[in-house]
């Protein structure tokens, strides 16, 4: 007579379940231990294009020698530059869906949405904030300097 043994050892089946619930695991959480997570690398890189869009407006202001504009309609995706003599020469940009551009200087009681470079690299005083789905990251430009700067991701 056969008798049944009792089980010692997993099935394969068993087995590649276990697996499988591994790597899922895995893929959830090691965002949250290793960094940040692709929104918030999202945000880096949006952030990070608009500090060059600016970049490049304050060469553009230096290399003209005349002051160029950029200009943001607060709470939303849309930004422009353009030469100030030359307001036709606009170069008319937005941000990727979910995504939006904050003024946070504020002059008086209005918040400053247009930031001039002059022709020697300086710039009135801005301070801007992209917001992305769960972060926003602060783009802060120098008076003096002209330079921007991108601050930490805030929650």
């Amino acid at each position: 007579m056969h008798t049944m043994r009792p089980r010692t050892a997993f099935t394969h089946f068993e087995l590649l379940m276990t697996l499988a619930l591994m790597a899922s695991v895995t893929w959830l959480v090691l965002p949250a231990l290793f960094g940040r997570s692709q929104q918030d690398q999202r945000l880096e890189k949006v952030a990070a294009e608009v500090a060059e869009t600016l970049r490049t407006a304050r060469q553009q202001s230096i290399d003209n020698l005349a002051p160029v504009c950029f200009s943001i309609v607060d709470g939303t995706p849309n930004f422009r530059c353009y030469l100030v003599r030359e307001p036709s020469s606009n170069h008319v940009g937005s941000l990727p869906p979910g995504f939006s551009i904050h003024a946070l200087h504020v002059s008086g009681e209005k918040k400053v949405t247009d930031l001039i470079f002059r022709e020697d690299g300086s710039a009135t005083n801005a301070e801007f904030e992209i917001r992305g789905p769960r972060a926003s990251k602060r783009l802060i430009v120098e008076r003096l300097t002209g330079q921007s700067t991108l601050g930490e991701l805030l929650p």
